[in-house]
């Protein structure tokens, strides 16, 4: 079985109440076109615990190794192969999400705040691949993060559309580099950015005159769209996020219109949990095989 899902981080509106500033949600909703939310998790800024849910792994009591030579040797390497990948609060809310769903393998895209190589790795090893987009001082390669600190630079422009990949040393993760209007940095366990992984989409030319746009400007010329080949990793990550934020949209457009004057937990507890059953509700309907006439407008 395999399945899409994104997960994603957002910050609750400080208007709701004063006691929801320091909480936001992460969420996972499941794919393709779909915008369902599935799971998520509390996270208190500056909490001991960090996201409600999430524990960190104890340290397991050295063992020391007997023997010499070839077996204590053989020990260390096979010490240096368990040792797990260590992960702080924010990350672990990844690995958590994705052991409350069903088992199967899942592809995951992420939200840039959690963006880590060593998650992507993680995620590999719980048989999982993912996608994220990453900044630069965010473990991805130096010459990659140089390429980004450098970006609208005259003298050092990047050629519109080009792809730069760098496969990790176990190759279980590539670290890719695309220029779209700016250069856009991902890691991923999903794609190779190689040639043969381009899908064509259309795009308009930005109206933008900054530097780091003249690359894009000259490939369009005088044409005001063109049909553009962009590297898969791209097109992948953006359709699948666009589809929590249609989740979003939905649920900030016709959520549950209800003053709240008994405290602020009732903007957390009830009327989010509420506007999450309507939204799932009515996409199940849309999507599925009701016994009724489908509403088409979530109204």
């Amino acid at each position: 079985m395999s399945a899409w899902l994104v997960i994603r981080g957002n910050v609750v509106p400080k208007q709701r109440s004063r006691a929801s500033q320091d909480q936001w949600d992460s969420r996972s909703g499941l794919s393709p076109d779909r915008a369902f939310f599935l799971r998520w998790l509390w996270h208190i800024i500056d909490a001991t615990y960090g996201p409600v849910g999430i524990e960190l792994p104890q340290k397991k009591p050295s063992t020391r190794s007997q023997g010499r030579g070839a077996s204590k040797a053989a020990g260390k390497e096979l010490a240096r192969q368990e040792k797990p990948i260590a992960l702080n609060p924010t990350q672990g809310v990844v690995i958590d999400l994705a052991n409350l769903l069903p088992k199967a393998t899942y592809r995951i895209f992420i939200d840039k705040l959690f963006s880590s190589s060593g998650l992507l790795h993680s995620l590999r090893d719980h048989g999982h691949g993912a996608t994220d987009t990453a900044r630069k001082n965010n473990s991805i390669y130096k010459e990659l993060a140089e390429d980004k600190g450098s970006d609208g630079k005259v003298k050092r422009s990047h050629e519109f559309s080009k792809v730069k990949a760098i496969p990790t040393t176990n190759n279980k993760v590539n670290h890719i580099a695309w220029n779209d209007n700016k250069l856009v940095l991902f890691m991923t366990a999903m794609f190779t950015g190689a040639d043969n992984e381009r899908v064509e989409r259309q795009k308009r030319k930005p109206s933008s005159r900054k530097p780091e746009a003249k690359p894009i400007r000259q490939f369009f010329g005088d044409e005001a769209i063109k049909i553009v080949q962009i590297p898969t990793v791209a097109a992948a990550y953006n359709e699948e996020m666009n589809h929590v934020d249609r989740g979003d949209q939905l649920r900030s457009c016709y959520k549950y219109r209800h003053p709240l004057r008994r405290g602020a937990w009732q903007a957390l507890c009830w009327t989010f949990l509420l506007d999450v059953a309507l939204v799932n509700s009515y996409l199940l309907q849309r999507y599925g095989q009701p016994r009724w006439k489908r509403y088409t407008n979530h109204r």
